[in-house]
């Protein structure tokens, strides 16, 4: 039974992914002229992510602060990292935003295909010049109003814990001025762990957008530990808030 609630989920994602990336990539190509920050485009890779999630009635998917997305602007996304099912969640935002990816995910077909169409940055692990291009694109992204979305823990939780966070996107805020946005994600990994392709089990995941971080007070000084240690934090809190008996009653901080 679960294998084979598992294998019909996935090839309804697999149709969605095939569906919606040919439009992307071709709305990306077509609308370039008239489009040149593909927000045609991006529009249907966020409307790609909240099908695919819907696409598994035992997902549950609650969003709260989505106005604090339009409110920050073009800014650097930081949100913690459970599961693949994590970037299908936050698409449930929508808005303008690109997500830093490692690089293989773009050899996939049509889904990688669709992500270089529209530009997402691309990050080579250990690869220090790899991580020097990928903080110029997001550099541009950022000076043409779209935000940029990154996991800083650089990798998925495996028990939902949070890691530590690694300095790329704080780097990336200081050196732009453009605010940090700290997003929480939970329950992700109940329905999709690591390593699994198992989504017969049923998860509530949350989508928490907290209060913009001004970088300001860190410039002065490049202090990147100061700024990625306050986020974390922030999204610590939130954890621990929404895993409380009284998570129903969570707010978003």
């Amino acid at each position: 039974m679960r294998f084979v609630y598992s294998a019909l989920v996935w090839l309804l994602i697999g149709a969605i992914t095939t569906v919606f990336s040919t439009f992307v990539i071709v709305a990306a190509i077509l609308l370039w002229p008239l489009d040149r920050t593909s927000r045609v485009a991006q529009a249907g890779v966020t409307v790609w992510g909240h099908l695919c999630f819907r696409a598994n009635p035992r997902w549950h998917l609650s969003v709260r602060g989505r106005e604090r997305l339009r409110a920050a602007g073009a800014c650097v996304l930081c949100s913690n990292h459970q599961s693949q099912v994590d970037i299908l969640a936050i698409s449930a935002l929508h808005g303008q935003w690109r997500w830093v990816s490692k690089r293989e995910i773009f050899w996939i077909p049509f889904l990688g295909w669709a992500m270089k169409a529209i530009g997402c940055p691309s990050v080579t692990r250990g690869d220090r010049s790899s991580g020097q291009r990928m903080l110029e694109q997001c550099r541009s992204w950022l000076d043409r109003g779209v935000s940029i979305l990154i996991f800083p823990e650089g990798t998925r939780s495996e028990d939902g814990a949070l890691g530590p966070f690694r300095p790329g996107a704080f780097k990336l805020a200081i050196e732009t001025g453009r605010p940090v946005l700290p997003i929480v994600v939970d329950g992700s990994k109940d329905a999709l762990p690591k390593k699994s392709l198992d989504v017969f089990r049923r998860a509530d995941v949350v989508v928490s957008v907290l209060e913009a971080i001004d970088p300001a007070p860190f410039r002065g000084t490049n202090d990147l530990e100061g700024l990625a240690a306050l986020t974390r934090e922030k999204v610590a809190r939130e954890l621990e808030a929404l895993r409380s008996p009284s998570r129903g009653e969570a707010a978003a901080r």
